[in-house]
């Protein structure tokens, strides 16, 4: 929103759009679990760009929140293996529904 409220030719090219503009968030994960619980039934679609690391304690309280997580990587073996940790960590989480000391035990052991 900054970026464009401060630029009159990029302010110009999206009024011709006819959408209204969304918002921007630079937060913490901790502040994104408050901002997710003030936008809960206002708004369609929240998208979260997640820390490149799991060993944060706050990310169980997020994933708990969302409909889908995507997982963009890069097609290199080191990438798929990082993200497949990732994956088993989430799908452990959303099947056994693990408390947050648990998730970060898993987390522990992709280091």
């Amino acid at each position: 929103m900054a970026d464009l409220e401060e630029d009159a030719e990029k302010q110009e090219r999206f009024s011709s759009l006819n959408r209204p503009a969304y918002s921007v968030f630079d937060c913490t994960i901790e502040e994104a679990a408050q901002y997710m619980k003030q936008l809960d039934g206002k708004v369609d679609l929240v998208f979260i760009d997640m820390p490149g690391t799991l060993n944060n304690p706050a990310l169980p309280a997020i994933w708990a929140k969302l409909d889908y997580i995507f997982i963009p990587l890069e097609g290199d073996e080191i990438n798929v293996s990082a993200s497949e940790g990732f994956v088993a960590v989430i799908e452990n989480y959303i099947k056994k529904q693990l408390d947050t000391h648990q998730i970060l035990r898993l987390i522990s052991r992709l280091k």
